[in-house]
């Protein structure tokens, strides 16, 4: 991971001069087992371990302003954000990217000054890291939507989405941070007719749906929220697991590329699949 810069908490800024962040990724998350004979078993096995969430990310820094005044407001809007959950911005120094992760300053300390100070003071602060870092969102979108650019849209950016023509159809997709997106939006529309059942496979993945999808219609399958709508409507009881699923969750994109299978069981020639996700980072 290239350097990185903290630069504003929701719509706060966060002073940026003389800046120093402590604090790295988040640790790995363990599941050994010591079995009876001194030997360890690890369920993760040869795959990357998962993140420990939360975990503490300080920073410190001075905040300057022209006079005593402005100093006084910049910091009364800083201290109000304590306590609260959301949006932490970084930028990248190698390429000026944005990023940002759900997060709650913990503790908001001003450090002593020297007598007479007025214009500047040293601060510190501690987030507590409540998600991975999310980039690049591949989604459609509108701009009355009321998302900001920073949050990893982009103008006349594409989603992956496909035409599913036969089935099974395969559409691969492209995770570029550096860490497992686990909060893919799967969308699935029947074409010129009923789907009635479909499998979502990839990797350790194996998820089934049954039941009736009329055409022209989209079934979200949530993966982060591990929910199932039909037009809107609940339609979790048609889940469940296939004989080959491995993950504790459901999909899973590595960092990289992944190619994710679709099959299903009417639908016509014309109907699609979109796969709604963040670039994510550690």
């Amino acid at each position: 991971m290239s350097r990185v810069k903290l630069v504003s908490f929701n719509d706060v800024a966060l002073p940026i001069y003389n800046p120093r962040l402590q604090g790295g990724t988040a640790s790995s998350r363990e599941a050994t087992i010591t079995l009876a004979d001194g030997s360890v078993y690890d369920a993760i096995g040869a795959d990357q371990a998962g993140i420990v969430l939360p975990y503490t990310l300080s920073y410190e820094c001075v905040a300057l302003e022209d006079d005593a005044a402005t100093l006084q407001t910049t910091l009364a809007a800083l201290m109000r954000k304590r306590g609260q959950r959301g949006k932490l911005y970084r930028r990248v120094l190698a390429d000026d990217t944005i990023h940002w992760a759900w997060a709650r300053p913990m503790r908001l300390p001003l450090a002593s000054g020297e007598k007479g100070q007025t214009t500047h003071i040293p601060l510190s602060f501690q987030f507590q890291i409540l998600s991975p870092w999310y980039g690049h969102y591949y989604a459609d979108w509108l701009l009355d939507d009321g998302y900001y650019l920073d949050d990893g849209l982009f103008l006349d950016d594409e989603a992956f989405e496909d035409t599913m023509a036969s089935s099974p159809h395969v559409i691969p997709v492209t995770n570029g941070g550096n860490g497992t997106c686990r909060n893919a939006i799967v969308t699935i529309t029947a074409g010129g007719a009923n789907i009635t059942a479909l499998t979502v496979a990839s990797g350790d993945t194996d998820i089934d749906w049954t039941g009736t999808l009329t055409a022209g219609n989209g079934l979200v399958i949530d993966c982060g929220a591990k929910s199932i709508k039909n037009n809107g409507a609940n339609a979790y009881s048609g889940f469940a697991y296939g004989g080959s699923h491995a993950l504790n969750g459901w999909l899973v994109l590595p960092p990289g590329d992944t190619d994710i299978t679709i099959t299903f069981t009417g639908g016509s020639t014309n109907s699609t699949v979109a796969v709604d996700f963040r670039d994510t980072w550690e």
